[in-house]
């Protein structure tokens, strides 16, 4: 077993090392780093478990209902975070390093294992307990089903590895057998995530109201998602036909998994053979050549597309359902059919949606990773007889096309749809263009300054780099800063549209002086420093 402790030690240590680049005290920083996000986020989520927990338990008197909606959450959650992780592809593997050494192979693999496990439990954890401790702090759980629900929220992990195995092996085949399967995978990633979050925003109004229908109205609930009602029914019960099957859906699925994943450890992937045997000549500009390589390989990263994507989509959902349930049914949603409290003008309602735009842009940024995202390959570019600044345009440009094009069409069509005057419409649809085209230059310039290009996999580089961070933290101060200019200078001055007109063509003018600064640090010092990087 010494062998196996020590592959887990390494594993660990390879793990917090990669989030910090200086080696002095670098594996204090991370540990900290990680215990502070999970303090925050068990905080939060067990904020959120009391609150459900004392509705569901003390009001209402549901208590398997509360459970039931524990237990959901961890389910999607868990769905979500093997997502994620198969979408990570490993740049480095170890697999034949590992299997050249005397250890075996079982205890190669158990330790692979073990530590995605150990990685995973604290967070996932989190999700399921607080519910659990906060229904029998309440009176709906006896000492008894505290401890089965405990036992479960421990297992809860192997539920997202065998997920991510699952997802990961999938995403894999599609990738090296079927062509364009890079541009698949993102897809069909991005729809995974976009169901997730519209039953996160539906989840907690319909549980409320099936809460407010009765138990009758809540078992039916619960009856009719069999995977959860097995769990549910194991935790507030406890009856043997009920922890039979609880532990075979959790078990059997993993150790089927865990067993292919060994079979198939320490082999090499399939390569695909191309068919096509024709020679393409076809001529491009520089420019163009660039920005096609930048464009396929931000296409053929999952993760890559899923964390720059996500205000994209999210602005198009915004849109839509605006468009087809317009502000007057949107209204009645928002009060619960009651009389509104005050009157939301033509005007506020563009605001509104301009400046949920606003932090769609912010979100939208390519550029932090993009010149990081090359790593080991940074060389490619260096190599190539163009000028930094054209290699640099096409990162840029990249940025553009992907929120620029769709915002405008969302914004006018908001615009039109309410009937905005195009003085202040056509503000309201450069300000946000003008808000991703500063966050773009912005990210590119801190990439260049702190880029990471030693990274071993993509999440290190989309998840864990200083730049990307900094660049969201300059997004959202810029997004606010509209806000703050009109209550700060134009709130008092009378007429509201008048001065939401005149913050929208400030602010917007502002960025494109930001935009042009930028652009000339890109091209003179940006271009040096691009220059003198080594991967």
């Amino acid at each position: 077993m010494k062998s196996f402790f020590t592959l887990i030690k390494v594993n660990f240590l390879n793990f917090l090392g990669s989030m910090q680049k200086a080696k002095k005290g670098r594996y204090i920083v991370s540990a900290l780093m990680i215990l502070a996000f999970i303090v925050f986020f068990g905080g939060s989520m067990s904020m959120q478990a009391v609150a459900t927990a004392f509705l569901l338990v003390v009001e209402y008197n549901l208590p398997q209902l509360a459970v039931f909606m524990g237990l959901s959450t961890a389910f999607a959650i868990s769905i979500l975070f093997g997502m994620m992780r198969a979408t990570t592809a490993t740049t480095s593997k170890d697999a034949e390093l590992l299997l050249s050494m005397p250890i075996r192979k079982s205890i190669v693999v158990l330790s692979k294992i073990t530590t995605q496990f150990l990685l995973d439990a604290p967070i996932l954890i989190i999700m399921l307990l607080p519910t659990i401790i906060a229904t029998f702090a309440f009176g709906g759980l006896d000492a008894a089903g505290l401890a089965r629900g405990v036992f479960i929220s421990l297992l809860l992990p192997t539920l997202a590895m065998t997920i991510s195995m699952v997802i990961g092996a999938l995403f894999s085949m599609i990738r090296e057998r079927i062509p364009g399967g890079r541009i698949i995978v993102s897809i069909f990633a991005m729809t995974l995530l976009m169901g997730y979050i519209f039953w996160n925003m539906q989840s907690n109004g319909a549980y409320r109201g099936f809460a407010e229908m009765g138990s009758e109205q809540a078992k039916q609930i619960i009856e009719a998602f069999w995977p959860i009602k097995v769990m549910t029914y194991f935790i507030t019960e406890g009856r043997l036909l009920n922890t039979i099957f609880a532990l075979l859906l959790i078990f059997l699925p993993f150790a089927l998994t865990v067993a292919v994943y060994a079979a198939r450890y320490g082999r090499g992937s399939y390569q695909k053979k191309g068919r096509n045997r024709k020679l393409s000549f076809r001529s491009r500009t520089m420019f163009a050549s660039l920005l096609s390589v930048e464009l396929k390989k931000y296409v053929s990263s999952t993760l890559y597309v899923i964390n720059t994507s996500f205000g994209v989509v999210m602005m198009v959902v915004v849109t839509t359902v605006f468009l087809v349930m317009g502000p007057d049914v949107i209204e009645k949603i928002m009060f619960a059919g009651e009389e509104m409290p005050f009157v939301i003008s033509t005007e506020n309602y563009a605001a509104i949606a301009t400046l949920i735009f606003l932090f769609f842009a912010a979100m939208t940024a390519t550029t932090p990773a993009s010149i990081s995202f090359e790593g080991k390959r940074l060389w490619i570019l260096r190599s190539m007889p163009v000028r930094a600044f054209e290699v640099l345009r096409a990162k840029l440009m990249l940025n553009v096309l992907l929120f620029v094009p769709a915002q405008i069409i969302c914004s006018a069509a908001v615009m039109i749809r309410l009937g905005v005057h195009p003085g202040p419409g056509i503000a309201m649809v450069l300000l946000p263009a003008g808000t991703n085209l500063v966050v773009a230059g912005g990210g590119l310039i801190l990439n260049l300054l702190m880029p990471k290009l030693d990274w071993r996999n993509e999440a290190q580089v989309l998840k864990q780099s200083i730049s990307v961070l900094l660049t969201m933290l300059i997004g959202f101060g810029l997004a606010s800063l509209p806000i703050i200019i009109y209550f700060v200078f134009f709130f008092s001055s009378g007429d509201g549209t008048v001065a939401m007109t005149v913050t929208a063509y400030s602010i917007t003018l502002l960025y494109a002086v930001l935009f042009t600064v930028e652009l000339l640090i890109l091209a003179f010092p940006g271009k040096r420093m691009f220059e003198r990087l080594s991967a």
